[in-house]
Order: structure tokens, then C-alpha cells, then sequence
């Protein structure tokens, strides 16, 4: 399979798979990748954010992916910290490879148990978890005001 035909199943397995497991994550990218053979792999860029909306949407991809992983990397210059959730998309044929990543956010070892600049580590489930609740503890109270119903538009 050539050219465009060849992405046509993996769109419509992206599709259906965004279609089936609505995210709230905040998504600035999704790029999909098919090599000649035709297996596909794809790539969600969530778009940077405080700290707590980047947790609350790798958690999110977290439960909507099979036999998901996350993995925390340090920077070099020890600032920052990347975030990725992959796993796999059952919603595809070929039980396609997909990546979540967010960052960057500001190193402050909540979150990376004492990582060293430069060096990367599997973070367990929990972990995520915790970062999640202690990012919403930490952010508490959050800004109130009027907010608009996304379907009918009435205010709320």
C-alpha cells in the first residue's frame, strides 16, 4: 500500500478510538505515523498547562489505554520534567503503539522521587495518582466564576 491509502485504517481506528474515550486532556497535537507496511503508531501531544491540568489528562489517557506505562524524564539542565504515558490502543487492528506527552513543568520532586538531571524513570500508576491529588490539594481553592454549559450554552 502507497501514499495516502495507506493511513486511511489507522485514521479510522484513531477516530473511532478519540470517538469512543472522549478526553477533557488538553490536546494541542496528534501526530499518526504508518510505515510502508502499514503499521501505524501515534503520538498526542497534550498542550502546556499547569501542572495539575497536565496530570489530570495523562491520568485520563492513563485509563483509556491497554497495558499502559508512564515514564518521567529530567531534563539536562535539571529545570524541567517531561511526562509520558504509552500503552496501546485496542481500538486498532494491529494494537497500535501510543504515546501521551506532556511537558514541560517545573521540576519541584513531587513527582520524580529525586530524579537526576538528564535521566529518565518508569513511574508507577499510584504515583501518577498521588501527583494528580497533591497538584489539586495544592492548587485548592480554584478560581470561581460563571461557566457555560458546552452544549446548550447556559450559563452554569
Amino acid at each position: 500500500m502507497t501514499g495516502s491509502h495507506r493511513y486511511l485504517d489507522a485514521l479510522e481506528s484513531l477516530h473511532t478510538m478519540l470517538a469512543s474515550y472522549p478526553t477533557q486532556a488538553e490536546l494541542s497535537a496528534i501526530q499518526l505515523a504508518v510505515d510502508p507496511a502499514g503499521r501505524a503508531s501515534v503520538v498526542v501531544h497534550l498542550r502546556v498547562a499547569e501542572p495539575a491540568t497536565l496530570a489530570a489528562g495523562l491520568v485520563e489517557w492513563r485509563r483509556s489505554l491497554g497495558r499502559p506505562e508512564v515514564w518521567a524524564w529530567r531534563t539536562p539542565e535539571g529545570n524541567e520534567l517531561h511526562i509520558a504515558v504509552v500503552g496501546h490502543g485496542d481500538e486498532f487492528d494491529d494494537d497500535v503503539p501510543i504515546a501521551v506527552l506532556a511537558g514541560p513543568t517545573p521540576y519541584d520532586r513531587r513527582l520524580d522521587h529525586g530524579l537526576d538531571p538528564g535521566a529518565a524513570e518508569r513511574l508507577s500508576g499510584e504515583t501518577l495518582d498521588a501527583w494528580l491529588a497533591a497538584e489539586v490539594v495544592r492548587t485548592w481553592p480554584f478560581s470561581s466564576g460563571p461557566t457555560a454549559d458546552k452544549h446548550t450554552g447556559a450559563t452554569l
